[in-house]
């Protein structure tokens, strides 16, 4: 377990290629489940599954599969009953997250589903499609309705970057390349766990709040700027609660993704990527196994006010822990009096948070991956 030490903070070692080799793993995992429960019902294969997994052994490992259109495919992966139409969902989303992330050179395939599918934050409805790309374009045409077209606009971590023609402006640059898509947060109400708070919108202003953060990142804490980026491919805005609150989220069902409220200053949009691509560490690893013994107790929760689970309490501990690193960083260049109040609103949770956490008892070996050299990276700030 100790290679997992490396997703416990950005200065552990090379976090970037575990994470390459988890996201990797994970697509070529739910392609192998995807074709064994067309057998398993007596649905004919798809030749088209059995190649998508020659191709992934061969390529190697990338963050490239982090990306939504491959999270949703564990929705079709757990129905309680399955039917053609879902075999027909998930054989034409293996094809789309295939060829979306340059498994594939190209894409041909007429197919009537019964869910919609997702491609590049954008969701096509359920019936009767035909999906055509190469290696740049794709089009999907629904019985009746006009086609709507997709282009790759840039290149990133090996893998190309798609959007929606007419949509090509909706995206984070990051060193002058469209990077992260920006999305209405409720494309994804139907295949993620429940959205807390309402939508924001894709503005210019928002987008800019997100570029702004990153930037800040780049000059006062560069390992967290790598940190999110290594993995965070998509942001969807919410309105912020009120004017001395922020608010952010994320789901271990949605791959590369998270909300952030806006508005909200540099310093707090920092704070909030830190936070929520912090969960997303946790939530790769948490498809690995548990973070607790099967006889760890609850502990109480200073955010739910509330007994949750000791994984529940090691989650909060991993984000806010990190945060307080960041604040840390934004302390040696001046910015402590903008941070104050976050800053102390955090230290007040973690000092509940981390008495079951530092105690270790019912921590797995991969909890312990986790909030060890966490810990350690705490004392050594005084945190």
């Amino acid at each position: 377990m100790e290679i997992f030490n490396t997703l416990s903070n950005p200065f552990e070692g090379d976090y970037a290629a575990v994470t390459a080799e988890l996201a990797t793993n994970q697509f070529r995992v739910f392609v192998r489940r995807a074709a064994r429960l067309a057998e398993q019902h007596g649905f004919t294969a798809d030749p088209r599954l059995a190649d998508i997994g020659q191709r992934l052994a061969r390529r190697g490992a990338l963050n490239a599969y982090w990306i939504s259109e491959v999270s949703v495919l564990f929705k079709g992966l757990t129905k309680a009953t399955f039917t053609e139409g879902d075999w027909n969902w998930l054989r034409a989303q293996v094809s789309i997250a295939a060829h979306v992330t340059g498994v594939t050179p190209e894409i041909d395939l007429d197919v009537e589903t019964n869910t919609p599918l997702v491609v590049a934050g954008q969701i096509i409805p359920a019936g009767r499609l035909s999906i055509r790309g190469d290696v740049d374009r794709m089009t999907l045409q629904a019985e009746g309705s006009a086609p709507r077209s997709f282009r790759v606009i840039a290149q990133r971590d090996g893998s190309p970057v798609w959007a929606e023609d007419g949509k090509q402006s909706t995206f984070v640059r990051v060193d002058g390349q469209p990077c992260i898509r920006v999305v209405n947060a409720d494309w994804h109400l139907s295949f993620q766990d429940e959205l807390s708070h309402p939508t924001g919108g894709v503005t210019p202003e928002a987008i800019s709040q997100f570029e702004e953060a990153l930037a800040l990142m780049g000059r006062v804490m560069p390992e967290y700027r790598a940190w999110v980026l290594c993995l965070l491919k998509e942001i969807s805005p919410i309105i912020r609660p009120q004017p001395n609150m922020i608010a952010s989220g994320s789901s271990p069902h949605r791959f590369g993704g998270i909300d952030l409220c806006v508005p909200a200053t540099p310093t707090e949009t920092a704070e909030m990527m830190v936070h929520e691509c912090t969960h997303q560490y946790f939530h790769m690893a948490s498809w690995l196994g548990s973070f607790m013994t099967a006889d760890a107790k609850p502990h109480y929760s200073p955010l739910k006010k509330c007994e949750r689970p000791l994984d529940r309490i090691l989650i909060g501990y991993h984000a806010f822990g990190n945060a307080l690193i960041a604040f840390e960083k934004f302390r040696e260049v001046g910015l402590q009096q903008e941070t104050a109040i976050r800053r102390s609103t955090i230290a007040g949770y973690m000092e509940q948070l981390r008495v079951p956490i530092e105690a270790e008892v019912g921590l797995s070996e991969l909890g312990l991956a986790f909030s060890r050299p966490l810990r350690d990276r705490l004392k050594t700030i005084g945190a």
